[in-house]
């Protein structure tokens, strides 16, 4: 099954056994799709909704190349495309979709199904696309997941690393990306950079993943507390499980805060003084200080996707027991 929250927050989608459903925040069917009609063996892979709730794009897998653009009047159309659709993503006006793919290659479309251009990634590597978003000036094209980089709204490539994944400021003057060796020994590795994509300084990470402040003059992740490794340190079998701090840090890498807290850090909430943190059981928040904002429960024996809003607003859990069930809450 695929999940996707709407930009803005204001609705949800969840498609499975052969529907696609649109749903309210609070849980009331607004539209439907049923894509099962026209093609039986059709299994959603990435789903996306328009900010107006009133579109979807929904991709297929490996074994089905297609992205389907549908609206709730019911108009639908399938799109071929090279390499298999790995992320969706609806601009801010909800009249493109961009689609990232496993083939190093980027497409962007009118939210009709009309191509507007296709643009390779090669340069730094095998990048899977995987996550994307539009900056909030809706100019640009933010590569979030298995890659990392920027590209414009006509297309150009403004730079590209071959990281894991990266964190952006809203004015796009500093990012955060993290990268872990995909084979054999060694430590994670986080990096700042700057609107370029051009490394200002990096840490030696405790987990993977960073996140940076919206106004980019803080970043947060669990860092570890030996940033001088040897090289036997690096290739040890604990290499991965050094101990580490939550920390944050200003843009120029100056240690601000270490907090006790034992999670690891998804999300600032606005104003960049407060902090979402993932711990094994739960979704958490916390400000600077330390002090506990407010706490979502999320089982550990359930395979859970969490859903965050862009101002971490809203968080909505997605849980697939034996039927799934979706948890909306409100963190303001």
């Amino acid at each position: 099954m695929a999940v996707a929250l709407s930009d803005g927050a204001r609705c949800v989608g969840v498609a499975g056994k052969g529907v696609v459903e649109v749903l309210n925040s609070s849980g009331a069917p607004m539209w439907s799709w049923n894509y099962g009609a026209i093609n039986r063996f059709i299994t959603p892979g990435a789903l996306a909704i328009s900010p107006g709730c009133d579109k979807i794009a929904l991709a297929g897998d490996s074994g089905y190349k297609y992205v389907w653009f549908a609206d709730r009047k019911s108009h639908a159309r399938g799109v071929p495309v090279v390499g298999t659709p790995l992320s969706l993503a609806f601009d801010r006006s909800g009249q493109l979709v961009a689609v990232g793919t496993g083939a190093s290659t980027m497409f962007l479309f009118t939210s009709a199904g009309s191509l507007k251009w296709k643009v390779p990634l090669q340069k730094t590597g095998y990048c899977l696309v995987t996550g994307m978003s539009f900056s909030k000036d809706n100019r640009f094209i933010l590569i979030r997941n298995g890659c990392a980089g920027v590209v414009s709204l006509d297309g150009a490539v403004i730079w590209t690393r071959w990281d894991d994944g990266m964190n952006a400021a809203e004015d796009l003057q500093t990012f955060v990306a993290w990268w872990e060796p995909n084979h054999g020994p060694g430590i994670p590795i986080l990096s700042v950079l700057d609107a370029s994509g051009k490394e200002l300084w990096s840490r030696y990470l405790g987990v993977l993943g960073g996140v940076i402040s919206p106004s980019g003059d803080k970043i947060s992740a669990r860092l570890n507390v030996n940033q001088n490794p040897t090289e036997r340190d690096y290739y040890a079998d604990s290499a991965s499980g050094q101990e580490a701090h939550l920390q944050v840090l200003s843009r120029d890498g100056t240690l601000l805060k270490n907090l006790p807290e034992e999670g690891t850090p998804i999300a600032f909430l606005p104003r960049g003084g407060r902090l979402v943190l993932r711990i094994q059981s739960a979704i958490e928040g916390v400000d600077l200080s330390g002090r506990f904002l407010f706490r979502i429960p999320v089982s550990v024996n359930v395979c859970s996707q969490i859903l965050i809003a862009e101002d971490a607003g809203v968080i909505v859990v997605f849980r697939t027991i034996t039927e799934p069930e979706l948890r909306w809450y409100q963190t303001r």
